[in-house]
């Protein structure tokens, strides 16, 4: 933008504004918080618009890390593959990893995701406890 005076003064500025597009989030819904070794365990989530419904996130990509909650050490880390079985978008727009917890017993888990879209936020899931 350039402004000038009516003496001829004149100045030049530049703004930068930077838009995001954001999504609210469900957080990881997991199908138990109790789960036995090497079992599967589906875990859920949806991307929500302004008034809380499940919005199309089909061409974003969806990247999930579960890890042991007390020390942090990653145990799993994909990111989506939607012709995966074990990582789809429904058709009710909520998004299904079903995850083997294939990990030492006696340990809690934790889950988050963000996507490709707004890769800042991150939701996460409580504590699935592996027996």
């Amino acid at each position: 933008i350039t402004a000038t005076d009516p003496y001829g003064n004149s100045s030049t500025a530049t703004r930068t504004v930077i838009v995001e597009f954001s999504y609210g989030m469900t957080g990881i819904i997991p199908a138990k918080t109790n789960v036995k070794m090497g079992s599967s365990n589906p875990l859920y989530w949806a991307w929500l618009d302004a008034n809380g419904n499940p919005v199309d996130t089909s061409g974003d990509t969806q990247m999930l890390r579960i890890e042991n909650c007390d020390t942090g050490v990653i145990v799993e880390s994909p990111a989506s593959d939607t012709g995966s079985s074990d990582f789809r978008l429904k058709e009710d727009n909520w998004w299904q990893f079903n995850w083997n917890a294939a990990v030492p017993e006696g340990a809690e888990y934790c889950a988050y995701v963000s996507n490709s879209r707004t890769p800042q936020q991150e939701m996460g899931s409580p504590r699935i406890r592996v027996r």
